[in-house]
């Protein structure tokens, strides 16, 4: 196993853990560990592959293109220390986030519900604060539409390795859709989706963008977990994907960020009659915005 890394300067460290946050099927991750400067680390099992998967993501953060890339080759036990020094299960109200290596040892509560994902993803193990707060809003909506879940319809935009719409699953609901531009984040999230013996036609997968993958379509619960301009740029559009009575639950979005994503909305909200309510939540430096929309 080859461990390759940087060490990240304190200027670039907020675009690099917001842009990670929507690459749930991405080699590269952060580590930090007491008071140690943070590092950007990626870990691939053949050295072949360490080049591309630079270039691929100083592509999609150019502030990287500066650094100089340190490798060091892993034995066996380093790596399995990793997974479980790194990566660790997480509860969200009911629901149980367990990566696949830890499932025999993991025991889910009865009644409650356990979501197995592929431990080598560096993303999408519900670690993430941005994951977190749209399991939250995913929890609190299926809590309060007790009676036919299977009735309400939900989208995941931005579905990444498909924790979401795995999760709105296993809370009862029964139309959904997932869509992402990568092809790859659509191939990982219908094989997450095999692993927790989700039907295949259960959740309708798709690679699209915002713009197309919501085209035609109404949710009871929309969740995107997308950087700050994608919001911004379709604010109309996801407020006019929700149903009376449904949320528009907006993720991957610095604290930093809230008032001038609120902004992009304001018009928008006031061109649909001012029927939505908006509500913040913070977890660490990142937050949820749910715009809740009155039933007509």
């Amino acid at each position: 196993m080859h461990k390759s890394w940087i060490i990240l300067h304190s200027a670039d460290v907020a675009i690099v853990e917001e842009s990670l946050s929507l690459m749930e099927n991405t080699e590269w991750s952060l580590e930090q560990k007491n008071n140690e400067p943070l590092y950007l680390c990626g870990y691939f099992t053949d050295e072949s592959q360490i080049s591309p998967a630079w270039e691929w993501i100083c592509h999609q953060i150019p502030c990287l293109k500066s650094y100089t890339l340190s490798q060091e080759i892993l034995l066996d036990t380093d790596w399995k220390y990793f997974y479980k020094e790194f990566l660790k299960p997480v509860q969200i109200g009911p629901l149980h986030i367990v990566p696949e290596w830890l499932r025999k040892d993991y025991t889910v509560p009865s009644g409650q519900h356990g979501i197995y994902l592929d431990a080598g993803l560096a993303f999408g193990t519900g670690a993430h604060e941005t994951t977190q707060l749209c399991l939250r809003r995913l929890v609190n909506f299926a809590l309060l539409h007790p009676q036919h879940p299977d009735t309400l319809k939900y989208i995941d935009a931005g579905c990444g390795s498909g924790i979401l719409s795995i999760a709105a699953y296993k809370l009862g609901f029964r139309h959904i859709f997932g869509c992402d531009t990568d092809p790859n984040a659509i191939k990982v999230s219908r094989e997450n989706a095999q692993l927790n013996a989700v039907p295949d036609s259960a959740i309708d997968f798709q690679i699209a963008d915002v713009a197309s993958g919501l085209l035609g379509r109404q949710a009871d619960l929309l969740s995107a977990n997308i950087l700050a301009p994608v919001l911004k740029a379709h604010a109309n559009l996801l407020l006019h994907t929700i149903n009376p009575g449904g949320t528009l639950s907006l993720s991957g979005i610095l604290s930093t960020e809230v008032a001038d994503i609120q902004a992009a909305f304001e018009p928008f909200m006031k061109k649909h009659g001012a029927n939505f309510h908006c509500f913040v939540h913070n977890l660490g430096e990142w937050s949820e915005i749910a715009y809740g929309h009155k039933a007509s």
